[in-house]
């Protein structure tokens, strides 16, 4: 017979790497999108041309960068020294 303990404190560490990258693929998306859409209309593409570039840039760069930077801003913030 054997007996698991289960440690509360291992999960919740998880769970709150989780939330930083779903909360910083937000971030990155929104801020790639006002980035490359407005390098768009300065360059003088129309509107719907810049919102297209916004977004496709948005959809492909912003999860990457935003998750990657949330979750090691959560990770350094609660390294263990």
């Amino acid at each position: 017979m054997s007996t698991v303990t289960l440690d509360h404190d291992a999960d919740h560490g998880q769970r709150g790497v989780i939330r930083a990258f779903v909360i910083g693929s937000i971030v990155g998306c929104v801020a790639v999108f006002v980035v490359f859409a407005g390098l768009a209309l300065v360059a003088g593409l129309g509107t719907p041309a810049a919102v297209g570039i916004g977004l496709l840039t948005a959809c492909f760069g912003g999860p990457g960068f935003g998750g990657m930077v949330g979750a090691v801003l959560h990770q350094s913030r609660h390294e263990d020294t």
